[in-house]
Protein backbone atom coordinates (compact mmCIF):
# COMPACT_ATOMS: atom_id res chain seq x y z
CA UNK A 1 0.00 0.00 0.00
CA UNK A 2 1.47 3.02 -0.92
CA UNK A 3 1.30 6.19 1.22
CA UNK A 4 -0.27 9.56 0.58
CA UNK A 5 1.34 12.84 0.24
CA UNK A 6 0.14 16.18 1.25
CA UNK A 7 0.84 18.74 -0.95
CA UNK A 8 -0.37 22.32 -0.31
CA UNK A 9 -2.07 24.01 -3.21
CA UNK A 10 1.23 25.73 -4.84
CA UNK A 11 -1.33 28.07 -6.96
CA UNK A 12 -1.90 29.38 -2.81
CA UNK A 13 1.51 30.26 -1.89
CA UNK A 14 2.56 33.86 -2.29
CA UNK A 15 5.38 33.51 -0.06
CA UNK A 16 8.51 31.82 0.12
CA UNK A 17 11.44 31.81 2.51
CA UNK A 18 14.91 30.72 1.71
CA UNK A 19 17.85 30.11 4.26
CA UNK A 20 21.25 30.43 3.00
CA UNK A 21 22.55 32.46 -0.08
CA UNK A 22 25.07 30.23 -0.72
CA UNK A 23 25.55 28.67 -4.81
CA UNK A 24 22.55 27.17 -4.05
CA UNK A 25 19.94 29.64 -2.53
CA UNK A 26 21.00 31.98 -5.08
CA UNK A 27 20.20 29.87 -7.38
CA UNK A 28 16.22 28.86 -6.00
CA UNK A 29 15.57 32.74 -5.33
CA UNK A 30 16.32 33.52 -9.19
CA UNK A 31 14.41 30.53 -10.17
CA UNK A 32 11.32 31.33 -7.72
CA UNK A 33 11.99 35.24 -9.07
CA UNK A 34 12.09 33.92 -13.01
CA UNK A 35 8.63 31.74 -12.12
CA UNK A 36 6.75 34.38 -11.20
CA UNK A 37 6.43 34.15 -7.05
CA UNK A 38 6.62 38.02 -6.05
CA UNK A 39 7.43 37.16 -2.62
CA UNK A 40 10.72 35.27 -1.90
CA UNK A 41 12.55 35.89 1.15
CA UNK A 42 16.24 35.36 1.54
CA UNK A 43 17.96 34.80 4.67
CA UNK A 44 21.86 34.47 4.79
CA UNK A 45 23.86 35.18 8.06
CA UNK A 46 26.82 36.08 6.95
CA UNK A 47 26.85 39.90 7.01
CA UNK A 48 29.66 39.51 3.78
CA UNK A 49 28.06 37.07 2.01
CA UNK A 50 24.49 39.31 2.06
CA UNK A 51 25.78 42.00 -1.15
CA UNK A 52 26.97 39.99 -3.14
CA UNK A 53 24.33 37.26 -3.03
CA UNK A 54 22.11 40.13 -3.94
CA UNK A 55 23.95 41.12 -6.99
CA UNK A 56 24.13 37.94 -8.42
CA UNK A 57 20.75 37.78 -8.11
CA UNK A 58 19.84 41.14 -10.25
CA UNK A 59 22.80 40.50 -12.45
CA UNK A 60 21.14 36.81 -13.41
CA UNK A 61 17.62 38.41 -13.65
CA UNK A 62 18.74 41.03 -16.03
CA UNK A 63 20.52 38.77 -17.49
CA UNK A 64 17.26 36.67 -18.01
CA UNK A 65 15.51 39.69 -18.89
CA UNK A 66 17.96 40.32 -21.95
CA UNK A 67 17.06 36.71 -23.46
CA UNK A 68 13.74 37.43 -23.22
CA UNK A 69 13.04 34.90 -20.10
CA UNK A 70 11.44 37.59 -17.80
CA UNK A 71 9.33 40.51 -18.69
CA UNK A 72 10.78 44.06 -18.57
CA UNK A 73 9.62 46.08 -15.53
CA UNK A 74 9.57 43.14 -13.45
CA UNK A 75 12.85 43.28 -11.71
CA UNK A 76 12.70 45.61 -8.55
CA UNK A 77 14.92 46.69 -6.09
CA UNK A 78 15.62 44.06 -3.28
CA UNK A 79 16.09 45.16 0.15
CA UNK A 80 18.95 45.25 2.31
Amino acid sequence: MSERILLPDVAKVDRIGLLGLGTMGIGWATALLQGGFKDVYAFELNEAAREPAKVEVLKRLKRAQEKGKVPKGDCRSIPN
